[in-house]
């Protein structure tokens, strides 16, 4: 009588592993830079919210004197920690551009008008937003 020995085939092979490895490596290549664009998209609008806070601040200003305030300590505003923007912002005493803020590192500015238009300079990712809007960049 004789025994077959039945072998049992027991993990992967290393073609296997590696097909998976780069099917992995293309998937994450298109995904990292979405999902960072994504990301950043999300820290400018903390931008937003806090240019959109110190324009009505500077409206109530403009109100009761007749003129926009130059100086963040004349408004009536606490300015919480913005984790991704320089603060204080900077001021204008002008319709076309009221209040500036900078992107932490650089890479871009916003800045929003009387009317509260928001307009962009800067990282042509982030700026191509507000410029598919009709808004220009910061003047």
């Amino acid at each position: 009588m004789r025994f077959r020995l039945i072998q049992f085939s027991r993990g992967f092979t290393l073609m296997e592993v590696l097909v998976v490895i780069v099917i992995m490596s293309v998937l994450a290549g298109f995904a990292l830079p979405s999902y960072s664009t994504h990301v950043e998209r999300v820290r400018a609008s903390e931008g937003v919210q806090l240019l959109v806070s110190l324009l009505a601040a500077q409206e109530r200003y403009r109100i009761e004197n007749n003129a926009y305030a130059t100086a963040i300590a004349s408004l009536d505003i606490d300015i919480p920690n913005a984790s991704n923007f320089s603060v204080p912002p900077n001021l204008f005493n002008a319709a076309a551009r009221v209040v500036t803020i900078a992107r932490l590192g650089g890479s871009y500015t916003l800045c929003i008008n009387s009317t509260g238009v928001v307009s962009c300079s800067g990282a042509a990712n982030i700026c191509a937003q507000y410029a598919a809007g009709g808004v220009g960049i910061c003047p």
